[in-house]
Order: C-alpha cells, then structure tokens, then sequence
C-alpha cells in the first residue's frame, strides 16, 4: 500500500535520478558572476549560433583549458642565404659602390 500524500504538499518527482534522465547524473549546475559585456557577448555568440547560452560558455571554457595546456609556438627555421661579400662597406655609407675612396667631387 503506497504512503499517503498529505493533501496540501505535492508529491516531489526525483527527476535527477539515472532513471529518470541519464543527462543530469553527469552534469553539475554552478553559478557564474560575468561582467555584463561579457554576458552580452556571450548572449548574442549564442543567438547567431542558434545554440543555448549554456553550449556557449561551456565551449568556450573548454577552449580555454585545451589552450592553456597545449603546447607552445614551435620555432619555425626560414631558410638564410650566402649574398657574397658586402657592396659596400657598412662602416662608410657616404661612399657609393664603384668610388673609390679617398676622390672627393
């Protein structure tokens, strides 16, 4: 025989049991303080994405954490070549290839 319900207080469903609806048994709700700009950004990403504000925030926490664990820029090598010898001599900029030194105009 069934407990009885009092008739002023309704029956309390457990809807977050696995039973019910698996989703919840790995989900936990928090509270997040944003700053308002920050809140609007994220409100209009999540209306032209048409997804909720909760997948906004959740992809974007989890952008965050993959990029502060992943790697660092690796060292690209650009490729170096030989010119030869200098045309001039860097030490005299005043002088033009092909003057010699010393003939003043």
């Amino acid at each position: 025989m069934p407990a009885p319900v009092h008739p002023r207080k309704p029956a309390i469903k457990a809807w977050r049991t696995p039973a019910d609806n698996g989703m919840y048994s790995h989900m936990k709700r928090t509270t997040l303080i944003l700053d308002t700009a920050l809140h609007a950004e994220l409100k209009r990403r999540a209306a032209t994405e048409g997804r909720t504000l909760t997948d906004v925030v959740e992809r974007a926490l989890r952008m965050g954490l993959d990029a502060m664990h992943s790697p660092k820029r690796v060292r690209v090598n650009l490729p170096s070549f030989d010119l030869g010898p200098f045309l001039i001599d860097p030490a005299r900029r005043d002088l033009r290839p092909g003057e010699p030194a010393g003939e003043d105009d």
